[in-house]
């Protein structure tokens, strides 16, 4: 039914917006990765 899939939709859109809500940042760990002493790349670089 037409109420079934609208519900079904916004129980999604719920969901999906919780999960992203929660994700941290990966960047302020992505940095000090790519820039360690055993890598190549410069912070400049990143």
């Amino acid at each position: 039914t037409d109420y079934s899939q609208s519900l079904d939709e916004g129980t999604s859109l719920l969901c999906i917006y919780g999960f992203f809500s929660t994700v941290k940042p990966l960047e302020p760990f992505l940095i000090p990765f790519l820039t360690g002493p055993d890598k190549i790349l410069t912070i400049e670089q990143v």
